[in-house]
């Protein structure tokens, strides 16, 4: 898995993430990061269908103030090998660090992984801004 920005401050995140390449269904990740954008934890969040996964932004949030993560990488896989973003997976992303941003916890990427690539959102500019 060659390293995004996100993953290249997170050398130790790049085997979890490759963890979820070549799942028959979708996986959710997510990495808690600490002020300084060191792992904390990585765990695998959700699995869902071999066309969706669904996640609750109030159980991600609710982990990341357990663990006081100041930050937080979501990341999942499409079986099918798409490496687009769905409008759906932008929603959701935009809703969960809209909803984030209130406890002051930040989303900085989401990541979609096949096994052909991998891209980022916030290298597509696809997250809001957050300060």
């Amino acid at each position: 898995l060659a390293a995004t920005r996100s993953l290249a401050i997170l050398p130790a995140a790049a085997s979890i993430l490759r963890g979820l390449v070549g799942e028959e269904t979708e996986h959710l990740a997510v990495l808690f990061l600490d002020n300084k954008t060191r792992l904390i934890r990585a765990s695998k969040s959700t699995i869902g269908t071999d066309g969706f996964t669904i996640f609750d932004p109030k159980t991600l949030l609710g982990e990341a103030l357990k663990l006081r993560a100041y930050a937080i990488i979501v990341a999942h896989n499409h079986p099918s090998e798409d490496l687009a973003f769905s409008p759906t997976d932008i929603d959701a992303t935009r809703r969960l660090a809209t909803a984030a941003s209130t406890v002051g916890v930040r989303v900085v990427d989401h990541i979609l992984i096949t096994r052909s690539g991998h891209t980022s959102m916030a290298e597509q500019g696809l997250l809001p801004i957050q300060r």
